[in-house]
């Protein structure tokens, strides 16, 4: 809401912020948006969402457009959704349309309606206004007007409305509501309210309104709240006397404060627009110098809800009475007086006043005044601009989905923003403009803060052509005949308010030839301060209207009215024209009218032919006809301009007023998909061929058209280059593109036409795209080798977009025989691998620098959304068992982190999905610096001694808690980006709780146990397979014998310790034989391959699903051992770190005596008497932990093992180098910081288990689709880890408790079933105690760490969580030095 100049420091106040508070409010309300679609069972959504429209036309058109926002994720599938139009298309009110719409909702619920309705929560939108103040919204209704604040969050994602907004700030809204109760959440659709509605307090019964504070003269244009406490005599004094007082420490950066106490208050009075000394005599003072704004929002709650479902739907025809009476009920007047008693009075002579207060009156109403309330008002198009202008901290994307032509060839202003458009070159727009769903072709000039809305220049040329074609044509008949020949004869549509038709000049009679044809239609030029958009209308016309940003359509032409900026009189002279050509005072049939003579009414833009408006417009704004060489201002020739007045007057025309039911609705949002699905096809095609960057594909063809969808953090292929009029696979070098634009949000959109047409019966067609805008498609032929098509394809009706989709799916290369299948799934297929690897060999080629990983979940996101009759073509997951959280105690009875195929996909399908795992896993194990060889991994490992009969070792090891930065040591992120974690290693109940032994035995095979007394005998170890799956037992443990090479070692066809074996990848020193093994009884044996084998043991003292790391620390204690064993380590018996207690029935410090006590009395030559190997390091032991991983399918990191290997805090980096190297750095904890840490932090196990389903494989899934929420996501993570950091370093707890706080936020942004309302409730039951709070791991159950506000707080906490009883449950904790 824009300031006066009587309030010009609160003025500066707002501007000073920039918009920076508004896009944090925003960004907060759709984030619970988000989580209350993807996660109802935690948030559970509206009930009911209910707009109300103009007519039915309109109430048609916001059908689909909510269709729209249900199928880009704005509205979940759970909530009922109506469009309800005003009776008979008449004005009935905000009051009347509250009516209409609530027993609109219980005809729809249909028996037992009202009881049900009671108990729903539901979400009015008002939007069935004229939009007069901003006409060019008036097509697509107001709160559908374009706002992109945000929208470079997802530069891939549909273009953001006013609405969408809206939605996002109810999201808050509806977490203020009683849980158990049905209420009415009411907001109008011209505003957009940036508060914390969340802290919204509400009464249990009675309405309430939503006020800000604000300036007197602000309040004076607005409705204003009288609270029943400032009604008081001495309340205003005081307030005046803080006036004169406090003048200077009134103001605040968040606006007028209010002093009122945050507890709901009783409203005394409405005021109505009242003058500021009507304001200051009522006492309607609020703080010093303002007052109640009425903010429209309203909510109504308990028995309140009720009695006002009964009101909707009594016996009696209220809204037929309203009709009759020819009047308008008023939400903020008539309807809200029901519950002021100091307005019954009034009220009771008002249309439906009895009815009101019979059903109302008992209730009461409050109100809330919202501090920090911003207020942005969407009432002219001068408000409109001024809110594109501000930055908003950069939240507020100039370019979003939209072809803008490089520098060099045109210039397109900074503060410019363009939504859905294509810009070609040499086409201009000035500083603050907004062009939205346009098409500008050279020669455009749009001037300063302008507004373009729907505008297709290029369709002019195309109809130029036709128009030429059917003149020559009709004047050839004309000819033949000997009449007349009329040009706009053959436009004319019958309007009721038509102006006299001024018959044209015949042509000469003799002879007639067929006039020249008409000059080419002149390139756009749109001075500064003008709007311009085009309408479809029924019957297939179309008109293009244009006025002043500054008319006011509701100001008359003696009240001060203008018209493209020029008063009305000027602008009727310089046209000349006269007041009864704008404003006919007969119709058609000579019948008078009565018009009011502003530029509402006024009958000023012709109906003309789709494409043909244009020049007409150009003529209403005063700039036809212009040339190169003039400037846009300057006067055109008399000549040309009689002429277009003639053509002007001998045009049907239609005025504002009467567009609304001219308007082809169902066209009108076709043509906006028409535009964009041009644009989406392009976006796509250019990722695949070519053009990783603009820079690149100036580098390789000059200067060129960048196509923009936002700023991709971290991804240089989120702008991707196309050459006008040329295709980009010509320019492209044989590289191809760099598949950097998210298809499964692309190809979404692309779908889109499809969930419209879904309602109605009609069709989005998208024909061949003009000049400049085609880009050529390619496919691959059966040889692998790359062929271009033309490019053809169009999107006409429902299967148009899936058919382009499939196309695009054939640019890709075939990919190693079978699509997605690696070599050892090549094996199974018959292919060869010289055929697969030549293949793939041609896809590296094309795709040069893509990970195979990202190919593969480009094509399958492309072949998903082609599959016939499959919609977005996401299928249902099941539920594996696999490995969770502590699979050392008892694996393969967790939950799985893999995901089950889709129904009714196809076997290309699973064939990608397939490869794109094994893909992740080979990618991963090329980091870790290994490479396949055969079923076997050739690893570092360097065993240095045989193995003897005995041996044993034993490695014990903390769990880890991480603070912040997962996910960013997950791959395939830490393989192509820089990941950093901060988190530490902690002892439980005053041990490492887990551990690992294996020992040499003389038995074949593998033995393995866990601490709860599952065991498994693996005679043959070579027989495990390369590639495992989570459901299989002890998948850990086979994973750590395939990555150490132990199958090999041990396998009956091969020697103990072959030199020649893949293990060893330097030269060792030689080995004994198996052939001549030691027979000395005396002394240790040097096993055979066929009598010796290994017993391994594994534990994890803790709940499992704990969400601590414990099933990487397993396998890093396990292979550590291994290593340890291999590398002669293992020589009568050796512990590293402390023994689990219970695996023997010595101490761990016993244990360990006696083992080095054995050691020291062997004979030095003996291998008992080998030393313990340092070589082996954590870093290394990371390294393989990480490719065991993916080898087991669950698709680990790094930061668990790194947790348990390494004692304390650290902060941890990852680099994508080759191999990828760990930067561990740790922190120093003095000890008063460790114990004020130890003192303040609570771990707590919550209670559940963690049931991680598909959580991992989602957010992997995302990250190679591209999807840059994610990414930025991920990218803050790493962000608050280094600001952890520095918290630990500077000894501030509160700021790690925020970290905390923020780091869980983006966990629930990632995933939203990272929780689940058991944990949600337990963790606000100690809230107020905290000042951070997150679970450990990826979420979902497990443990918590929740930080104190003091070390009292946290004791206090510690009684709250014991309170619950088991299975919660507080754990001692310690760091692990």
């Amino acid at each position: 809401m824009a300031a006066s100049t009587g309030a010009d420091e609160w003025l500066s106040s707002q501007l000073a912020s920039d918009g920076r508070r508004e896009a944090e409010v925003l960004a907060r309300a759709w984030f619970q948006l988000r989580l209350s679609i993807r996660a109802p069972n935690r948030f559970p959504p509206w009930d009911a969402l209910l707009i109300t429209a103009a007519s039915d036309a309109q109430a048609d058109l916001y059908s689909r457009q909510l269709a729209a926002a249900r199928h880009n994720g704005h509205i979940a599938q759970e909530t009922i959704v109506l469009a309800v139009p005003d009776r008979e298309g008449k004005r009935i009110g905000s009051g009347g349309a509250t009516l209409g719409a609530i027993r609109a909702l219980c005809d729809h619920l249909g028996e037992s309606s009202t009881a049900r309705l009671a108990s729903m929560k539901v979400l009015l939108v008002h939007a069935g206004g004229d939009s007069k103040r901003l006409p060019w919204a008036n097509p697509c209704g107001k709160p559908f007007v374009p706002f992109p604040l945000l929208a470079g969050d997802d530069p891939d994602g549909p273009p953001l409305t006013l609405f969408d907004h809206i939605l996002a700030v109810s999201a808050l809204a509806l977490q203020a509501l009683p849980p158990n109760e049905g209420a009415l959440f009411i907001m109008t659709g011209d505003v957009l309210p940036c508060f914390n509605a969340s802290r919204i307090h509400l009464p249990s019964h009675g309405a309430l309104v939503v006020t800000a504070a604000v300036p007197l003269d602000v309040a004076s244009r607005h409705g204003v709240i009288l609270a029943s406490d400032q009604h008081q005599q001495h309340q205003q004094q005081q307030q005046q006397h803080q006036q004169q007082q406090q003048q200077q420490q009134q103001q605040h950066q968040n606006g007028i404060r209010c002093d009122k106490d945050s507890s709901p208050q009783l409203v005394a009075d409405l005021l109505q627009k009242p003058s500021v000394a009507d304001m200051v005599e009522k006492g309607a003072l609020c703080g010093v110098g303002g007052a109640l704004l009425d903010t429209g929002i309203y909510a109504v709650c308990g028995d309140t809800w009720r009695d006002l479902i009964g009101l909707a739907t009594s016996g009696d025809d209220l809204l037929g009475e309203l009709l009759a009476s020819g009047e308008e009920l008023s939400l903020y007047e008539e309807l809200a007086s029901a519950w002021v008693p100091a307005r019954h009075a009034w009220l009771s002579s008002r249309p439906l006043g009895s009815h009101l207060l019979a059903h109302l009156s008992s209730h009461s109403l409050f109100h809330h005044c919202a501090d920090g309330l911003s207020f942005l008002h969407f009432g002219t198009s001068s408000e409109y601009l001024y809110h594109i202008r501000l930055a908003y901290s950069g939240r507020m994307p100039r370019r979003h989905l939209c072809v803008v032509p490089a520098p060099t060839e045109c210039h397109v202003a900074e503060s410019a923003a363009l939504i859905s458009s294509h810009v070609h070159p040499f086409a201009c727009v000035g500083e603050g403009s907004v062009v939205s769903d346009s098409t500008l072709v050279p020669g455009t000039r749009v001037g300063d803060r302008c507004v373009v809305i729907g505008v297709d220049t290029a369709a002019a040329e195309s109809a130029f052509a036709k128009s030429a074609e059917c003149s020559g044509s009709a004047a050839a008949e004309s000819a033949a005949s000997g009449a007349p020949y009329n040009a706009a004869a053959t436009t004319t549509i019958p309007l009721s308010h038509r102006p006299p038709t001024i018959p044209s000049t015949p042509f000469r009679s003799s002879p007639i030839s067929p006039p020249p044809p008409p000059p080419p239609p002149p390139p756009l030029v749109l001075p500064s301060h003008m709007c311009l958009w085009q309408v479809p209308l029924k019957g297939g016309r179309e008109v293009t209207l244009c006025c002043g940003v500054d008319d006011n359509p509701k100001l008359s032409l003696s009240g001060g009215g203008s018209f493209c900026g020029r008063p009305w009189k000027l602008w009727l002279r310089d046209r000349g024209l006269l007041e009864t050509d704008v404003w006919p005072d007969t119709d058609n049939q000579g019948r008078p009218i009565h018009l009011k003579q502003d530029l509402w009414n006024a009958l000023l833009f012709p109906i003309l032919p789709r494409g043909s408006g244009l020049p007409l417009a150009m003529w209403l704004l005063g700039t036809f006809p212009p040339t190169l060489d003039q400037a846009s201002d300057q006067a055109p020739s008399q000549a040309l301009s009689q002429q277009q007045a003639a053509t002007w007057r001998r045009s049907d025309r239609t005025s504002l007023a009467l567009l609304h039911s001219q308007i082809d609705f169902p066209a009108l949002l076709s043509s906006a998909l028409h535009r964009r699905s041009l644009l989406l096809s392009a976006f796509a095609r250019a990722a695949i061929d070519g053009g990783s960057s603009p820079g690149d594909a100036g580098a390789r063809a000059g200067a060129g058209a960048t196509i923009h969808g936002g700023s991709s953090p971290g991804d240089a292929g989120a702008s991707a280059a196309i050459e006008g009029g040329c295709s980009p696979a010509d320019a492209a070098a044989a590289a191809g593109g760099s598949l950097g634009r998210n298809f499964a949000s692309l190809t979404r959109q692309l779908l889109l036409a499809d969930v419209v047409d879904s309602h109605h019966s009609s069709t989005c067609h998208v024909a061949e795209p003009h000049n400049g805008c085609h880009v050529a498609s390619s496919s691959f032929t059966g040889d692998g080798t790359r062929a271009k098509s033309n490019g053809s394809t169009v999107i006409e009706g429902k299967s148009g977009a899936r058919e382009l989709c499939r196309e695009l799916s054939m640019s890709f290369p075939p990919v190693v025989g079978r699509e997605g299948v690696g070599p050892s799934q090549n094996r199974r297929a018959g292919v060869s691998g010289d055929k697969g690897g030549g293949v793939q060999q041609q896809q590296q080629q094309w795709f040069a620098g893509v990970p195979r990983s990202r190919v593969l979940q480009a094509k399958l996101d492309l072949v998903r959304a082609g599959r016939e009759g499959q919609g977005e073509g996401t299928g249902k997951c099941k539920e594996g068992g696999g490995e969770g959280e502590g699979e050392g105690k008892g694996e393969g009875k967790g939950e799985a982190e893999g995901e089950g195929k889709g129904e009714g996909e196809g076997g290309e399908e699973e064939d990608l999905e397939e490869g794109v795992w094994r893909a992740v896993a080979e990618e991963a194990a090329v980091a870790v610096g290994v490479e396949e060889s055969g079923n076997a991994v050739a690893s570092c490992v360097q065993p240095k001694a045989p193995l003897s009969l005995g041996a044993s070792v034993t490695v014990t090891l903390p769990v880890r808690l991480d603070i912040a930065g997962g996910w960013s040591d997950t791959p395939p992120w830490s393989l192509e980006r820089c990941g950093t974690v901060l988190n530490m290693a902690v002892v439980l109940e005053g041990k490492r709780p887990v551990g690992a032994t294996v020992t040499v035995v003389n038995e074949p095979g593998v033995r393995i146990d866990d601490d709860h007394g599952a065991s498994l005998h693996i005679t043959d170890p070579a027989t495990i397979p390369p590639h495992l799956s989570p459901q299989e037992p002890f998948v850990i443990v086979k994973a750590a014998l395939l990555i150490t090479g132990i199958p090999v070692l041990l396998s009956s066809s091969s020697p103990p310790l072959p030199s020649s074996s893949p293990l060893l990848l330097s030269s060792s020193p030689a080995l004994p034989s198996s052939s001549s093994p030691s027979t000395d009884s005396s002394s240790p044996s040097h096993p055979s391959s066929s009598c010796f084998g290994l017993h391994i043991r594994t534990w994890a003292d803790v709940p499992r699903g704990s969400g601590l790391g414990t099933s990487s620390i397993v396998a890093a204690a396990l292979v550590k051992a291994l290593l340890l064993l291999m590398r002669g380590g293992g020589g009568g018996g050796r512990t590293v770190g402390e023994r689990s207690p219970g695996t023997t029935d010595e101490a761990p410090e016993a244990a360990a005596e006696s083992s080095e006590a054995a050691a020291a009395e062997a004979p030095e030559n003996s291998p008992g008497a080998t030393k313990w190997a340092p070589e082996v390091t954590d870093e290394e032991v990371s390294r393989l932990v990480l490719l065991l991983e993916q080898r087991m399918g669950t698709g680990g990191g790094w930061q668990d093992q790194v947790g348990g290997l390494y004692p304390g805090v650290k902060c941890t980096t990852s680099l994508p180098t080759c191999p990828i190297r760990l930067v561990v750095d740790p922190l120093l904890l003095l000890p008063a910081l460790c114990s004020a840490l130890q003192q303040r932090l609570v771990v707590v196990f919550v209670g559940q288990v963690r049931l991680a389903r598909n959580v991992l494989k989602n957010v992997v899934t995302r990250y190679l689709q591209r999807d840059s929420r994610l990414i930025s996501t991920i990218q803050r993570l790493t962000d608050l880890a280094e600001i952890g950091r520095r918290a630990i370093s500077t000894a501030d707890l509160d700021l790690l408790g925020r970290v905390l706080s923020h780091t869980w936020d983006l966990h629930q942004e990632l995933d939203p079933h990272c929780s689940n309302p058991h944990v949600d409730a337990l963790l606000a039951a100690v809230h107020h105690l905290s000042c951070g709070a997150k679970l450990a791991g990826a979420g979902g159950g497990g443990f918590a760490m929740i930080m104190g506000r003091s070390g009292e707080a946290a004791d206090e906490i510690k009684g709250i969580l014991r309170g619950m009883g088991e299975p919660v449950r507080v754990y001692d904790w310690a760091v692990a030095v």
